[in-house]
């Protein structure tokens, strides 16, 4: 590799006889293509940050109450970066005085400097700046102009992954790309690239992102030296949630996207903002109406009224926002997507729910949902979700005409969309003008979907989930009708990466045929009164799945029945939990288990039939199931044994769980060779009847210190 040119390995001692390993240290994830085994080095947490600061310092400081407050700040500023806080650390120890009287403003001056409004940082503080300006510098203009955009919000805010994308795309940073499926691509690839390259962090939840504390600082420093950069305020934050002014007395001046939580009612804006004025959030707004005077939001692209659910109509002037693009009124008090919204020609997304089951009456009828010819006329559309509550019989009332309206759409890449029946589904395969137009450099007829067919209970409706808008690809089907499995299921499935199977009565899955089944990523399969197997023979299906989820199949007996050896069996499974399969007696077979190199959970529960995790006497390889973490067992009254095989190393296994298994006496022998056990789960009564091996209670005495409470 090029990364490693100028390395002579044999000076090192690597050389062809070389039996050791070679660790490879890099910011640089791209480095690591085709290395052995990857480990990220996370962010310290926040008690190894702090020791790693008070290291460096002296820890004789930590207790001085003059620099208590400076020292808290400073360790939160460093976002958990060890060289980060190895700088400020050794620059802090260089600059602290002899004298103590003097200490507390050397301190003072040190944090002055790390937020200063300048963003000139000093001395060795310098060095982060030169670095992180040698990544910027290699993004072209517009991308730079990304990157610095999220600066912009404040350090702790979490940005979704798609929302993102459509704030870049509504400030005219991805105004090249005239499909918004591309622009998503486009920013999706921007987004892994600065989390690469570790300009920006992962949130605490999947698909959100934030801006390390100490470069979103320095950001205004590349603005000002950038003259490519447009430098004027361009995100202003109100509400509770913002430490911000109340609207009264914010200056909008310069402001393009306006982000306003839980305020009591709509800001008037000068008419500045009403030229400039690109985005705008209305998040969760005690707001009852929407002003006439929206109108004269002539530059707006996007407009988001998520959970304003006081608002209960759009006004007529929303049709006049020619420029608009993205749409976003789910979680409202809107009852009725009324004939005006038809007027939004350039819409590219619309995003709408009605949950909240609102029958209003006008002249003594019930308003539909959906003013007839409103999706029809909207030709620019690529992306449409309808959330529609499952009880609510106005829908049932309307799918068909709507399904008509949205076959119509040439554009759709994007359908988030609940059909009650598999007729009105057929109905839109059939017709759909986007599904069945062709394109040989693209077989794919959705980019993304959330598509659930069948009649749902209102507690079971997933409700599609607009941060993972782009990516989503969920097929639900519920059907109690029959063996069979519509043409139309089996194209969409075969897209699918998620799949869900919902009272059916197939007998297994290979009804399907392994071809529609070897994208899936993730399948669920609930209550189907007559599955036996959920795979049956040597089929090379699921060989993309990485988490099964069975529950409620009182006759399955078998996971793959009749495995063989070439097929794929799993290889990829990360993730298994079954819970209520009454017939089933053991888990896996030998021949079963050797394939699951990648398994890393396993949840076993209220399966009163199961005896055996790994069954038929067999004796596997030592190194079998080499990446299970965690194994819980729960209420699986006739389970006597795991594995036969002692010699069985789990060398990956971190959690037991062991609850309401009476027959499960054994289990100290089968895991005393389970060196990483960290946690021991197990209720009082059972630990007493433990059958422990003849080791002069070594395994007794290290269990006893595992055991942990619920």
């Amino acid at each position: 590799m090029k990364f490693f040119a100028n390395i002579d390995l044999e000076k090192v001692g690597i050389n062809d006889e070389h039996k050791g390993k070679m660790v490879i240290a890099s910011r640089y994830k791209q480095v690591f293509m085709g290395m052995n085994e990857v480990i990220e080095v996370k962010r310290l947490s926040d008690i190894d940050a702090q020791n790693m600061f008070w290291d460096r310092v002296g820890k004789e400081l930590k207790d001085n109450p003059h620099i208590k407050r400076e020292a808290e700040l400073i360790i939160k500023f460093c976002s958990g970066m060890p060289y980060l806080i190895k700088l400020i650390g050794n620059y802090l120890t260089k600059m602290s005085p002899a004298e103590d009287v003097n200490l507390p403003a050397v301190w003072r001056n040190t944090w002055d400097e790390l937020t200063s409004p300048t963003g000139e940082p000093k001395g060795d503080l310098e060095t982060v700046y030169k670095s992180l300006k040698l990544e910027i510098d290699r993004l072209k203009t517009n991308d730079k102009s990304c990157f610095l955009y999220l600066a912009s919000f404040p350090s702790t805010y979490e940005l979704l992954h798609d929302n993102i994308i459509e704030c870049w795309r509504a400030e005219q940073l991805l105004k090249d790309f005239e499909k918004l499926g591309v622009a998503r691509d486009r920013g999706s690839s921007l987004l892994v690239y600065f989390l690469n390259h570790f300009l920006l962090e992962k949130g605490t939840k999947e698909a959100q992102y934030k801006m390390f504390e100490f470069y979103q600082r320095l950001a205004s420093r590349f603005a000002k030296n950038d003259k490519n950069y447009i430098r004027e305020p361009r995100i202003l934050m109100m509400g509770d949630s913002f430490p911000d002014p109340s609207p009264e007395e914010c200056n909008f001046e310069g402001t393009s996207t306006l982000l306003l939580q839980e305020i009591s009612c709509f800001p008037q804006f000068p008419s500045p903002v009403y030229e400039l004025l690109r985005l705008l959030e209305l998040y969760k707004a005690k707001i009852k109406n929407l002003p006439s005077s929206i109108s004269s939001l002539k530059n707006l692209r996007g407009m988001y009224l998520k959970y304003c659910d006081q608002l209960r109509v759009l006004c007529d002037e929303v049709g006049e926002l020619q420029n608009l693009e993205i749409l976003d009124i789910r979680h409202t008090g809107i009852y009725n997507l009324p004939p005006v919204v038809g007027n939004l020609t350039t819409l590219k997304c619309l995003r709408v729910s009605f949950r909240n089951n609102v029958t209003n009456q006008v002249n003594g009828w019930a308003r539909e949902m959906i003013s007839p010819k409103v999706i029809a006329r909207l030709h620019s559309l690529e992306e449409l979700g309808i959330d529609a509550n499952p009880t609510d019989g106005r829908w049932d009332q309307i799918v068909g005409s709507i399904v008509t309206e949205v076959a119509t759409l040439k554009e759709l890449t994007t359908l988030c969309f609940y059909f009650p029946t598999v007729k009105s589904f057929k109905k839109f395969i059939s017709e759909s003008k986007s599904w069945n137009r062709k394109h040989e450099w693209k077989p794919e007829r959705l980019r993304s979907f959330n598509i659930i067919v069948g009649q749902q209970q209102e507690d079971s409706l997933i409700e599609f989930d607009s941060s993972r808008w782009s990516a989503e690809k969920l097929l639900r089907f519920s059907s109690g009708e029959g063996e069979d499995f519509p043409d139309a299921i089996l194209k969409v499935l075969k897209q699918a990466f998620s799949f869900e199977l919902i009272a059916h009565k197939a007998a297994n899955l290979s009804v399907f045929s392994a071809d529609n089944l070897t994208g899936l990523q993730v399948c669920t399969i609930k209550n189907c009164p007559e599955m036996k197997s959920i795979i049956d023979g040597s089929d090379a299906a699921f060989q993309c799945l990485n988490k099964l989820y069975i529950d409620d199949l009182p006759k399955l007996e078998h996971i793959w029945k009749n495995p063989t050896v070439s097929s794929s069996r799993l290889t990829k499974l990360t993730n298994l939990k079954l819970k209520g399969c009454r017939s089933l007696r053991v888990l896996f077979s030998g021949t079963m288990v050797l394939g699951l190199n990648q398994l890393q959970q396993i949840q076993i529960e209220d399966c009163q039939a199961i005896e055996e995790i790994i069954g038929d006497g067999s004796v596997v390889a030592s190194g079998a199931l080499p990446k299970l973490k965690e194994l819980e067992l729960v209420n699986l009254p006739l389970l006597f044994n795991i594995c036969n095989d002692a010699t069985l190393t789990w060398k990956s296994l971190e959690m037991l769980k062991i609850d309401a298994c009476v027959e499960l006496k054994n289990f100290p022998s089968t895991f005393q060779r389970a060196e990483k056990l960290r946690s021991i789960y197990c209720t009082e009564d059972p630990w007493k009847q433990l059958v422990w091996p003849n080791d002069n209670n070594v395994t007794k005495n290290r269990f006893q210190n595992l055991r942990r409470s619920f």
